[in-house]
């Protein structure tokens, strides 16, 4: 896959933005969930409107849980992102080698629904684990460089929506851009047709939840991915804190 279609450059976004979706979605469970270890305790507005869950939040802690982790119903559950993200990368895995794909697999056990809710948060702990081994592996895997470059890319991506619609502070949007920035410098013309308009999205997604600055720096970078002859004549340019 040195030359890739851009089908398959999205499919190598798509890896990359539904298992940040898991691992970051799943972090910010934690985070409530471990400030007072009582899962009626948890602020489920929050995490239903960041997550997208597309309802008000249940009543009853469980049935707002099962909403979140498990709905295989609901596309935006972390269940079916989870799904989801073994799907595309069981689709990619003669690229990026069983061994990582299996890291996926882990990380979908991990988060099935038990009936003892101790034993199964512990569980999906683990799948976070399972992830940030998923992405290690890539990294060291013998797949193309441009292949490597559009999984971490979108990830970063999906990471700076996920900042916004959990309303992180400005400072926070710093790292991803400059890991996005890096992989940006390693991806084929086929790759950069297929980010292109997932850039712009972003940009459109941002700016709606108050992020303007961040969205005008996407859009500088939706703009360097489209063909030349579809470029403006002059580019807006900015600096990110730690790039000056």
């Amino acid at each position: 896959m040195d030359i890739l279609t851009t089908k398959q450059a999205g499919s190598c976004l798509s890896l990359g933005s539904y298992t940040e979706s898991v691992y970051t979605e799943l972090k910010e469970f934690f985070s409530d969930y471990d400030t007072s270890l009582n899962l009626e305790s948890i602020d489920y507005e929050r995490l239903y409107s960041a997550c997208d869950i597309g309802r008000r939040p249940a009543t009853q802690a469980n049935d707002a849980l099962f909403d979140l982790l498990y709905d295989r119903a609901n596309p935006n559950s972390i269940h079916s992102l989870a799904q989801a993200a073994y799907n595309v990368a069981m689709s990619l895995s003669p690229e990026i080698g069983y061994d990582a794909t299996s890291y996926v697999k882990l990380a979908l056990s991990n988060l099935q629904k038990t009936k003892n809710p101790s034993t199964r948060l512990l569980k999906h702990r683990s799948a976070c684990d399972n992830l940030l081994s998923f992405w290690g592996s890539i990294e060291d895997c013998t797949a193309p460089t441009n292949v490597k470059a559009l999984i971490f890319l979108g990830k970063y991506v999906k990471r700076i929506e996920l900042y916004a619609r959990f309303k992180k502070g400005d400072r926070t949007f710093s790292s991803p851009f400059l890991k996005f920035n890096f992989y940006l410098q390693n991806i084929s013309p086929e790759g950069s047709a297929a980010l292109q308009p997932v850039l712009s999205q972003l940009a459109e997604r941002i700016k709606e939840l108050g992020y303007s600055e961040q969205a005008s720096f996407v859009h500088v970078l939706a703009l360097s991915c489209a063909p030349a002859q579809l470029r403006p004549a002059t580019d807006e340019h900015f600096i990110l804190e730690g790039q000056a």
